[in-house]
């Protein structure tokens, strides 16, 4: 054995210890459905393809081609459906991680294990499917922002002035024109249900800062948004886009806020983040 000093235990080892125990934790039940999985995604998958309505399900606010997504799952059993839920959504965040960090397998580990993720893991819900508008091409990229405007509205805004930047009027219809006229079909088919949208905002689980703080966090996501911009021609725009959402939206879930993610992946704030998250949520749970 080498003299000297041993080395010191580094955070980013410290993190990814704790990313391991917390990953065997999670995939523990994987034969539990998830509550959003077995009580609204997979019913409003089933009366959408019973051509039904899909938003007489309670919480079942999805564009119809989340459910066109999901038909495939809700088809098996909803344990079997709830675990495949579970796989796509960590290989999703795998591959996003690795896209849009740095990389490295602790920086991966601190993105999958973070809470929101863990929440959205366990509840089986489709945040995840929105993070592949920030990998995907602008005409495919449009669907998946638009899945849950609470994650990913202000970056299709930000992809709205983008692409109207680069070719006018005529490109942005041609990116938005499909996802447009399917909403206003949507509409025709099913009315507009905003009773459920309502309801969440009196939640106690809602964690929107514009509920809580008003018109301040209105300032701080216009801020964020107006940083994006500016950061277009550095390709970083989309996701610092997307780290303003909670901030405009009435209605956020704890999952839902995985919209910072990306912003934080190439930045060791991502180490501290997910330190003080999961040291929150300790000192509330022992207190």
């Amino acid at each position: 054995m080498k003299g000297g000093r041993p080395r010191a235990f580094a955070p980013r080892q410290a993190v990814a210890a704790a990313a391991v125990a917390i990953l065997v934790l999670v995939s523990a039940p994987l034969t539990a459905a998830g509550i959003d999985w077995s009580t609204v995604l997979r019913p409003a998958t089933l009366e959408f393809l019973h051509l039904g309505n899909p938003y007489q399900t309670v919480g079942s606010l999805g564009p119809p081609w989340l459910f066109v997504l999901l038909t495939p799952l809700a088809l098996l059993p909803v344990e079997v459906g709830g675990v495949v839920l579970f796989w796509l959504d960590l290989a999703t965040w795998v591959i996003v991680s690795r896209k849009l960090g740095s990389g490295s397998v602790v920086n991966v580990l601190a993105v999958v294990t973070s809470p929101m993720v863990v929440n959205g893991l366990l509840a089986r819900n489709v945040d995840f499917l929105v993070m592949w508008g920030l990998l995907l091409p602008p005409e495919l990229a449009v669907f998946f922002l638009a899945i849950k405007p609470q994650v990913g509205g202000v970056a299709l805004a930000y992809l709205a002035v983008r692409e109207y930047r680069r070719g006018g009027m005529r490109r942005l219809a041609r990116i938005f024109l499909i996802p447009c006229l399917v909403g206003v079909l949507s509409f025709l088919a099913y009315g507009l249900k905003l009773s459920d949208a309502r309801e969440a905002i009196d939640v106690p689980w809602n964690a929107s800062p514009l509920t809580c703080l008003g018109w301040p966090s209105l300032v701080i996501g216009l801020g964020v948004f107006v940083y994006a911009l500016t950061r277009q021609d550095s390709g970083d725009g989309a996701r610092m886009s997307m780290a303003a959402t909670p901030f405009f939206s009435p209605y956020v879930g704890s999952q839902s806020w995985v919209s910072v993610l990306p912003a934080l992946m190439k930045s060791k704030a991502l180490y501290l983040m997910w330190a003080i998250a999961w040291g929150w949520i300790v000192y509330v749970l022992v207190r």
